[in-house]
């Protein structure tokens, strides 16, 4: 029994999930092959090399076709040895609509893999929109990043029964790990070359750009910094939008603009944080959130990725009407409030339990295993 999945890009994150993957499938006697191809340049995520005796990276084609990016991944040769094929949702992927042309005239049995439609569009009606709702449901099967995923695609019409969430994971095993065991000498020094003295410290960690909003974050900053006299905040990121973020820390000795890190290089940063601010867009941070311990204030906009999910309004976080006022007052509230910030603290560990790369990997095995079973019979 094969199974490829079919990715446009490889992002170094999912390494650890195939990986995992392709085990657990191996033991049940299910052969795993990944295909994935290179970024359009100067786009990203940026695919890595994953170099396994089960995978193949193509060379992706790019095309622009009335303003919108399309891709030809060259593999349709190579998809007529599998049983079943994994392809992302996507409209921009040309080989999608062969292969659901394919899965009628033949036993081939095809899958989507992901969100049921696009969170970050504001108009639902939207030409592209409707044109992904019209074939989300000419396959044999789903794979969904949340539970968000499974109503959207079961709205479509398409049997729960063949729906696996998945819970999108990374593996933030090393974060948890180191920030458990970072020696307290590395967070004072991180104080000290900041000149922060003060406990009162928050951070913002993601790309700054016009998703993540920040210009709210900087005005709420300001206006939390009049009522917490001792209020310091930290910049971690990079993007078209970090200009303003530099330009706002020049005469504000409390703010700091940290510039991008990656990995285990942030974790003396959260360590001295006690709240991640994220008024915008929120994706994996919320991960992030859980690994530290450090709870995401966020607001109600209508554009988070699925793992907004995740979030559960003051059980391992905060949630807001997109209101700067009610936002900086939610932020003061939580910095003068200790028994609720150890309250929150404890939700995000809670939380950090349940959502990993191993119960990722775990719930995708068992729904290819179902996605083939009538193979198998």
């Amino acid at each position: 029994m094969r199974v490829i999945i079919l990715q446009r890009v490889l992002p170094h994150y999912r390494v650890p999930f195939f990986d995992l993957l392709y085990k657990l499938l191996k033991d049940e006697g299910v052969e795993l092959f990944v295909i994935y191809g290179q970024e359009c340049p100067g786009s990203v995520p940026a695919s890595c090399e994953y170099t396994r005796d089960w995978s193949l990276k193509i060379d992706n084609k790019y095309f622009s076709f009335f303003g919108k990016e399309i891709v030809y991944q060259p593999v349709f040769h190579l998809l007529s040895t599998s049983d079943l094929v994994i392809v992302e949702q996507a409209n921009r992927l040309v080989l999608n609509y062969l292969l659901l042309v394919l899965r009628r005239l033949t036993k081939l049995k095809v899958a989507f893999w992901g969100h049921g439609k696009n969170f970050q569009s504001y108009n639902s009606d939207d030409f592209f929109e409707k044109i992904k709702r019209f074939y989300s449901s000419e396959v044999d099967w789903w794979f969904s990043y949340t539970n968000s995923g499974v109503s959207i695609i079961k709205s479509l019409g398409f049997p729960e029964s063949k729906i696996t969430c998945v819970d999108n994971s990374i593996d933030v095993s090393e974060l948890k790990l180191s920030s458990r065991n970072v020696e307290l000498n590395d967070v004072l020094e991180i104080k000290k070359t900041l000149g922060i003295i003060s406990n009162n410290v928050a951070v913002y960690c993601g790309g700054m750009y016009s998703e993540k909003k920040i210009n709210f974050l900087l005005e709420s900053c300001d206006l939390v910094r009049k009522e917490i006299s001792d209020f310091e905040v930290l910049f971690i990121g990079d993007g078209p939008d970090s200009k303003d973020v530099i330009n706002y820390t020049v005469n504000r000795s409390w703010a700091h603009f940290i510039g991008p890190k990656v990995g285990v290089d942030r974790v003396p940063y959260f360590k001295i944080s006690k709240i991640l601010l994220m008024p915008g867009l929120v994706g994996l941070a919320v991960l992030d959130s859980f690994a530290f311990e450090v709870p995401m204030i966020t607001t109600n906009i209508p554009i988070h990725s699925p793992e907004f999910d995740y979030l559960d309004n003051n059980v391992n976080g905060i949630v807001t009407e997109f209101d700067v006022h009610l936002y900086s007052k939610k932020v003061i509230e939580l910095f003068k409030d200790d028994s609720l910030l150890i309250a929150l603290k404890e939700g995000c560990r809670s939380s950090a339990s349940n959502y990993s790369v191993e119960n990722m990997a775990s719930n995708f095995h068992f729904g290819v295993l179902k996605a083939v079973s009538g193979v198998f019979q």
